[in-house]
Parts: structure tokens; sequence; C-alpha cells
């Protein structure tokens, strides 16, 4: 029982360091000839023109009250909507090889295609939402001096954000 307990570790492990040894390289020789990209090689039509469809999906929470917390100050309320889904579509133009066809250059173009019957809503659907950037920029000046407040007010009011 021992013995060939043995003899089966000393074989796995034999098999190991072969594969270790033929099969790694075989393997990173098959990824270098299919991963360059080459105007002649299949692996270039894949990736100038990705043949995957992409999805995206979004999510919102939508501001049920907005005039009411506009007016009054009340307690905004949120109902989740969506999700939205989009079909992204990838493609490169203008491909050129530079240095001796080691450098690629491109342009990537990216589509969204509204997916209603993946959607719960519709491309039009007018969402209230929170602006969070100027939420977050508000909440680090809450501490800052009062003229700076002042000015970021100002600033606000003159771009409609104001309150």
């Amino acid at each position: 029982m021992v013995i060939s307990s043995f003899i089966s570790s000393i074989l796995v492990l034999a098999l190991g360091i072969w594969a270790y040894l033929r099969l790694e390289p075989a393997m990173n020789s098959f990824a270098e000839r299919q991963l360059i990209i080459e105007p002649s090689k299949f692996s270039f039509k894949m990736w100038k023109d990705m043949p995957v469809s992409m999805y995206q999906s979004f999510t919102f929470f939508n501001l049920t009250n907005w005039s009411q917390v506009k007016s009054l100050g009340q307690k905004p309320r949120f109902v989740e909507v969506g999700p939205y889904v989009y079909r992204t579509v990838w493609s490169k133009s203008d491909v050129n090889f530079l240095d001796d066809e080691k450098l690629v250059s491109f342009a990537e173009k990216k589509q969204w295609h509204f997916q209603a019957h993946l959607s719960r809503g519709y491309e039009d659907d007018l969402i209230w939402t929170i602006n969070t950037p100027l939420m977050t920029a508000l909440a680090l000046i809450q501490n800052a001096p009062v003229i700076t407040r002042n000015i970021v007010g100002v600033i606000l009011d003159g771009l409609g954000e104001g309150a």
C-alpha cells in the first residue's frame, strides 16, 4: 500500500514536471501567435470588430417628490426604476500599423442601442435624481470658511444649481 502510494506520487510529480517544462512553452508560443495583431490573422478581425454582443444595464433611483423637497424641504422619497438595457457595439477604424508593425494606432467607436425587450421602462422616461458630484462637493465644503461657501453658492446659482 505504501509502495503504491509512493509510486503514484512519483508518477504525478514526474507528469507535473514534464507538463511544466513542455506544455508551458507550447502554450505561450500558441498564445503569442494568436494574440499578435496583424491584418492577415484571424485574431485581427476579432479585435477590430468584436463579434460578441455586450450588454450594459442601468438602474436609477427616481426622486418622486422633487417639488416638495425643493419648496418645503421634505425628506426625499426614491423609487428604483429600470433596468434600462443597452447593447454596446465597439468598432475600430483608421487602423494603422507603425514601427515595423509593432505598434497599432486606431480610432475606437462605441455605440449603445436601447434594448426595449430587456428593459423595464422606456428610453425617454423622465427621471429625477440627486446630483451626486454636487452633493459630494457641498459636503466637502461644509466646514470651509464662510467666504468659500458664499463663492460656491454664487457659482451654483449662476449655473442654475442653487436652492
